[in-house]
């Protein structure tokens, strides 16, 4: 359970200092609230009116805080089944729990730790008049009988309150209908000469008094095995973690009926035991973590921080999308100056320099704000059930690993990455993939989440531990990127996007392998580099340019054939490179006679350098190619550096000769 005391830890030093998104008081609750009813100090209604997407801070209970079914009251704010007396009175078809809600209120009324606005609102809600008031102001609606109204028939003038409460679909009348008493209540107290606020889920003094109330009514105390000290022990655990209609808990022990404990424990406290304090300020900091800083995943939650409470930026976050918004705001673009053509975006360009200047200063940003000597804790949440969560992966690490390991996956798995930014136009920017993206290309883009979620958990140790990744993970992405037939015309972009991802993984994991096959590859044109698979991808770019250019010219839009053949290629190389070889000569003889045939010498002279630097008998074999080929691939199809200065030459002395 080194958790939770991580956790309380982060709590105790993050509450020392302000914090945009604040943290939760202990024996409090998030709820989201439906109605706001206003009354004076003397429990006098006010005036009532329907809240929008209002999330307060709730006086709870142990159980209220925890509940899921059955009676639990909250101390002040809950729902009208709870606190309107008339609920059952005027139609309402759910349970009514007044009298405990009433009798909780009661008891925190006479006690010593009692405050005014609880004693307005004990006043008020004893008049059995709420419902009542509610339908007098327009709050809710009753039908020809007097019960409380739950459809609108009028789709063109609906009330705010069938807006904001969920629908249910009733089996009989097939119609949605709302359940007014699962609206909840929001309380407004004014008091004159009152210097707190008017609401009481901003009111701190009221929200003191029920701490220290909620406090004195512990009974259970005994042995808490994170502090070590003889506490009130805790018999309920929070939830509500991820959200506010969150059932899910990592701490339960109320399946005493399914035999949960047999041949174990006869009861749960013999298995666990920590005090209501520290599991209280242990879950509301994990709630704050999550909301403030949290990567989320589908249901699934990955948090990165520090015991002292500042951000660390979760390891599986997009690293281009770190900087994306500010570079966007930062620079002027100009749309028309943006090259919208893949096959002509220069890597060096002015966009990808800036990109990297700026990520380069936040993330020294989130090494400089932790201390040298603070553990940084890296955790993922999932539920198992609705009603259930589990930590799949938790791990601590000091500042020099994480960090360190952070920057041993953005070197080790660095590639170009195809992203869209302004105006949906395409940029390649230097990047690692994420693992979300890693999912997508090695298992399609119709992936599933439990299929991400899962990819996301084998990538994590890869990241932050600097594992070698699954084999198997970086042939299926290299499998992906080889095989462009299986994108439509308006889908290429997948496949390009691919490209950057098997890259990527495939650099990654031979820099990781620990035998002699290991190796380091740079991301521009290795011309020197003999390997075999490397060169063959090299002749594969060279020649879909060639085809390329030629259609181009013939404004011809269709697939070349280096990428109608890429699969076979990379399954039997030397087979499919004479039928390649034999199939682009009508475009090269096409080019030889127009104004590109500088530009087909250079790229056949580089078929011919390529060829002379293949070693004895490599190039005749067949075996199959690696992920090596992809990068021999990508690197010389976006070599360009002397190609526009060969057509250029050549362009020369055409003007030359007819002066």
């Amino acid at each position: 359970m080194t958790w939770l005391a991580r956790l309380y830890e982060t709590y105790e030093q993050a509450s020392l200092k302000e914090h945009q998104i604040p943290l939760l008081p202990i024996s409090h609750t998030l709820q989201n609230a439906h109605i706001k009813v206003v009354i004076d100090g003397d429990g006098n209604f006010l005036s009532a009116e329907v809240l929008q997407k209002t999330q307060i801070i709730l006086a709870a209970t142990e159980s209220s805080a925890g509940r899921s079914s059955g009676c639990a009251p909250h101390a002040l704010s809950d729902k009208l089944q709870y606190v309107a007396k008339d609920y059952p009175m005027l139609g309402g078809e759910k349970k009514s729990y007044f009298a405990e809600y009433e009798k909780q209120l009661n008891l925190w009324c006479e006690s010593e730790y009692s405050h005014p606005k609880a004693k307005a609102i004990l006043k008020y809600v004893q008049k059995n008049q709420m419902i009542s008031d509610l339908v007098k102001v327009g709050v809710l609606y009753i039908d020809e009988k007097g019960a409380l109204l739950k459809a609108w028939q009028d789709e063109t003038d609906v009330p705010p309150i069938f807006k904001v409460l969920p629908k249910k679909k009733n089996s009989n009348t097939k119609v949605n209908e709302i359940e007014p008493g699962d609206a909840l209540v929001a309380w407004e107290v004014q008091i004159f000469n009152d210097n707190e606020a008017a609401e009481i889920w901003r009111d701190k003094s009221l929200q003191q008094a029920w701490i220290n109330y909620d406090a004195s009514q512990a009974t259970k105390r005994g042995y808490c095995v994170i502090s070590q000290q003889d506490q009130a022990l805790a018999t309920n655990h929070p939830a509500k973690l991820r959200n506010t209609g969150d059932k899910a808990k990592l701490i339960s022990s109320n399946d005493s009926s399914g035999f949960t404990f047999r041949g174990r424990f006869l009861e749960p406290d013999e298995a666990f035991t920590v005090s209501f304090e520290l599991t209280q300020k242990a879950h509301n900091a994990l709630r704050w973590l999550i909301s403030r800083q949290g990567y989320r995943n589908g249901d699934q939650y990955i948090i990165a921080w520090a015991t002292s409470g500042v951000k660390v930026r979760p390891p599986v976050e997009n690293f281009w999308q770190i900087e994306v918004d500010a570079i966007e705001e930062d620079l002027d673009f100009n749309a028309s100056s943006l090259k919208k053509n893949d096959d002509k975006i220069d890597h060096a360009e002015n966009f990808g320099q800036i990109f990297a200047g700026k990520l380069k200063k936040r993330l020294a940003g989130y090494r400089a704000s932790v201390a040298d000597d603070e553990q940084i804790i890296l955790l993922i949440l999932d539920s198992a059930t609705p009603g259930r969560m589990a930590i799949v992966y938790y791990q601590e690490l000091n500042k020099q690993d994480y960090f360190g390991a952070i920057d041993a996956w953005e070197n080790d798995f660095l590639w170009y990455q195809r992203v869209s930014l302004v105006n949906e136009q395409a940029f390649m920017l230097k990047a690692p993939p994420a693992p979300w993206l890693i999912a997508k290309v090695a298992y399609g883009d119709s992936v599933d989440d439990k299929l991400k979620k899962q990819t996301t958990e084998r990538l994590f140790p890869c990241i932050v531990e600097r594992k070698q990744i699954s084999k198997d993970m970086v042939d299926s992405c290299i499998r992906a990127a080889s095989n462009p037939l299986a994108y439509k015309s308006d889908e290429r972009w997948r496949w390009k996007r691919n490209i950057g991802v098997a890259c990527a993984v495939y650099k990654g994991w031979r820099a990781r392998l620990k035998n002699e096959d290991r190796r380091g590859y740079d991301m521009s044109l290795e011309r020197e580099y003999t390997g075999r698979d490397y060169l063959y991808g090299r002749l594969l770019a060279l020649a879909e340019k060639i085809e390329a250019k030629a259609l181009l010219n013939a404004k011809e839009n269709r697939v070349t054939n280096a990428e109608r053949l890429m699969q076979h290629f990379s399954m039997k190389p030397f087979k499919t490179w004479e039928i390649l070889r034999k199939s682009i000569q009508p475009y090269i003889n096409r080019l030889k006679i127009s104004s590109d045939a500088g530009l087909l010498n250079y790229w056949e002279k580089e078929i011919g350098e390529v060829s002379n630097l293949f070693q004895r008998n490599d190039f005749s074999s067949n075996k199959k190619l690696s992920g090596e080929f992809l990068l021999g691939y990508y690197c010389q199809k976006n070599f360009k550096k002397d190609e526009d200065k060969a057509n250029q030459i050549v362009n020369q002395g055409v003007e030359h000769e007819s002066e």
